[in-house]
């Protein structure tokens, strides 16, 4: 997949090497509507108040932690993301030919649950604080931003799945 080719093209130690060399605050964080389910970590006192993943309505991926993220939210929790982070991620090779129908099903759900959602999220895209990073990242390693960091929200063709 593209994901296997560019992470395996450009090691860890070339990435932190950038980042440490590049970011002026790498432990600057950032506040984001919602968190990307392969890599999220939060506090046990939040898993207590907040419940677990809704696995009895998003069945199998796909959507269940944009709810938890949404419900935690409005719970008065914030979300952050930092700078100075990358974790390795293969995306897509969890679902194999259900991922259509469960990102499909999933987008229903948070449409009917979340109706302001979209437009939330599609404004946090036009403004994503990371973006410019991103751009300068793809441009050092010579690789395509929307084949690059994978933190880049899809808002058209899968909805709201990074």
């Amino acid at each position: 997949s593209i994901y296997e080719s560019v992470n395996n093209d450009i090691n860890l130690d070339c990435i932190n090497s950038y980042l440490y060399e590049n970011l002026k605050n790498p432990h600057k964080l950032h506040e984001t509507p919602v968190l990307i389910g392969f890599c999220i970590y939060f506090k046990r006192s939040a898993l207590n108040e907040i419940g677990f993943f809704d696995a009895k309505t998003f069945k199998r991926g796909y959507g269940e932690e944009i709810d938890w993220c949404l419900r935690a939210r409005a719970k008065g929790y914030k979300l952050i993301i930092s700078e100075g982070a990358y974790v390795y991620h293969v995306g897509g090779t969890s679902f194999g030919n259900e991922k259509k129908e469960l990102i499909d099903n999933a987008s229903k759900i948070i449409d009917n649950k979340y109706p302001n959602y979209m437009q939330e999220l599609n404004y946090y895209i036009r403004n994503h604080p990371l973006y410019r990073m991103r751009v300068q990242m793809s441009s050092y390693f010579k690789i395509p931003l929307k084949h690059r960091i994978r933190y880049k929200l899809k808002h058209k063709k899968n909805k709201w799945f990074a």
